[in-house]
């Protein structure tokens, strides 16, 4: 098994020592900050996405980029139980109680073991967030229709999509 942890964030340099103070290295992968090339690689072979992030009054309300591009790539996606990241995932998700480490680790080990029956219900998820979201200038990679149910069969390419100006004038 490899965990490869894209970025770095506050806690990279605690989990490099941590991951080595276990004996973990050869089982952990750190890239730092990573082009766009390497992240579509590392998704396109991923098993699942990780979404630890803990409950706080930040996170409950942020809609998580990662969760997002997991589903992108449909990816099964274990996540804190947080407000937004249940509005923004769905049933592409599989939710451990909030802050309860060991729960999220079952999540995980039993989300690695059911993985084929797993993409069933992520593969929905995936096709509706290739769709546009404000900002985004990169390829028609993340928004996410809250219902799986109601994912559009052709999403719209992000030309066709209005572009939200927030009291500023858009440019493409």
């Amino acid at each position: 098994m490899l965990l490869i942890l894209l970025g770095d964030g506050d806690a990279g340099k605690d989990l490099r020592r941590l991951a080595t103070e276990l004996g973990l290295d050869e089982h952990v992968e750190f890239t730092g900050r990573a082009p766009d090339a390497l992240v579509t690689e590392v998704m396109s072979t991923a098993d699942i996405g990780l979404s630890p992030d803990p409950k706080n009054p930040l996170n409950d309300v942020s809609t998580m980029n990662k969760t997002m591009e997991y589903m992108a790539f449909e990816l099964p996606v274990v996540a804190f139980d947080l407000v937004e990241t249940r509005v923004s995932a769905a049933e592409a998700a599989v939710y451990a109680r909030p802050n309860d480490v060991e729960e999220f680790a079952d999540a995980v080990l039993d989300l690695l073991a059911t993985r084929p029956a797993a993409s069933r219900w992520v593969r929905p998820a995936g096709a509706a967030s290739r769709t546009c979201w404000p900002g985004n200038t990169r390829q028609p990679v993340m928004s996410l229709s809250t219902t799986v149910s109601s994912v559009p069969e052709r999403p719209r390419p992000c030309a066709e999509l209005p572009v939200p100006t927030y009291g500023r004038t858009a440019a493409r």
